[in-house]
């Protein structure tokens, strides 16, 4: 940032005079007759500034203290002009003193050779020593859309941090700017987010390096895949229940081949328990091995209702028919349970 007017280094002392003092009384008259681009061309202006440079001349020539050259030389808020010094310049190793407006708009006057482009012009003096590039910009502050480092708001709406354009050849723009913070993402007309992704000029959910869409994608450890068909059960951790989905059932038997097993045994009617199994097997995130447990409860409970005696054989036989049944499902039901799952589940909620 430049240094404040009034600081610890010699120029400070000229940070709120109107006027500025160098080696050469030549080099007064060019700065009181280039501040008159800033001030005004009204004739009494123009008398006021002879006047006091015949001063400064006079105060130079019998102080008998030589006052070097300062780029810190104040300039009324109202004409919005600051002082600048170059970089290095034939001639003049610390940079030569600039005329340069505020808001970066060319200013009116002979260019005198400056490398500065169309917002500054050379005043043909030398800075001083101790002075770098650049100074004095401490009275258009006021005038500035923002702070040379300030936190600001960029026009998309990213968050950043102000900063301050040298002028120079290649550059005669507004001096300052609010630039976005590292790793934001300028995105048409908005600012898209950490979590967030530019796609076709739009701020997207990010999934590792994709966009993505939340309402028909899901992202599974930085991976996209569709949120209504299931491939893999794995892949679908956090899979969620179908809108709107019933589970189909049709009694016992695999799905199409329902009349290769009969849903009744003896006066059993089996065929209630088998649709609840069927029911649980498609029930979104159930237990395969809940369901196989809950169907051979039912089945023995059927057995035990329709024939009551503990010692009879008709029991018997029906409650192993209830084993033959549960064996089946738990050895051979994943295939059935997996597809029943992927119909009832979505991957992802």
């Amino acid at each position: 940032m430049p240094a404040s007017p009034g600081g610890s280094s010699f120029a400070g002392y000229f940070a709120n005079s109107s006027w500025s003092l160098h080696w050469d009384w030549r080099t007064i008259i060019v700065s009181m007759t280039r501040q008159e681009d800033c001030m005004g061309r009204h004739p009494l202006a123009r008398l006021r500034y002879f006047l006091m440079g015949r001063w400064a001349l006079w105060l130079v020539l019998f102080a008998g203290y030589p006052v070097t050259a300062t780029a810190q030389y104040s300039c009324n808020m109202s004409d919005g002009c600051y002082f600048a010094c170059s970089p290095p310049v034939s001639g003049r190793p610390n940079g030569a003193i600039h005329m340069c407006s505020c808001s970066g708009a060319p200013i009116i006057g002979p260019p005198n050779g400056s490398h500065m482009g169309s917002a500054c012009y050379d005043l043909g003096s030398q800075c001083a020593p101790w002075e770098s590039y650049p100074m004095s910009t401490v009275n258009c502050q006021q005038s500035w859309s923002c702070q040379p480092g300030q936190a600001c708001t960029t026009s998309s709406g990213c968050s950043g941090t102000c900063v301050y354009s040298d002028p120079s050849e290649n550059y005669s723009g507004a001096p300052v700017g609010c630039v976005p913070a590292a790793g934001s993402q300028v995105c048409g007309s908005a600012c898209c987010d950490p979590e967030s992704i530019c796609s076709a000029g739009e701020c997207k959910p990010r999934c590792g390096n994709s966009p993505y869409s939340p309402a028909t994608q899901c992202c599974v450890n930085e991976t996209v895949l569709p949120k209504f068909q299931i491939a893999d059960l794995a892949s679908c951790p956090d899979r969620g229940p179908r809108p709107g989905y019933s589970p189909s059932v049709n009694g016992c038997g695999p799905e199409g081949w329902g009349w290769a097993i009969p849903d009744k045994y003896g006066l059993a009617n089996f065929g209630p328990s088998c649709d609840s199994h069927d029911t649980c097997y498609g029930t979104c995130n159930s237990s395969k091995a809940g369901c196989d447990s809950s169907l051979k409860s039912l089945l023995a409970a059927e057995c035990g209702r329709v024939y009551p005696q503990p010692q009879s054989l008709r029991r018997a036989d029906c409650l192993g028919m209830v084993d033959r049944f549960y064996n089946a499902v738990n050895e051979e039901g994943a295939g059935a349970y997996d597809k029943a799952q992927k119909k009832g589940c979505i991957c992802c909620q």
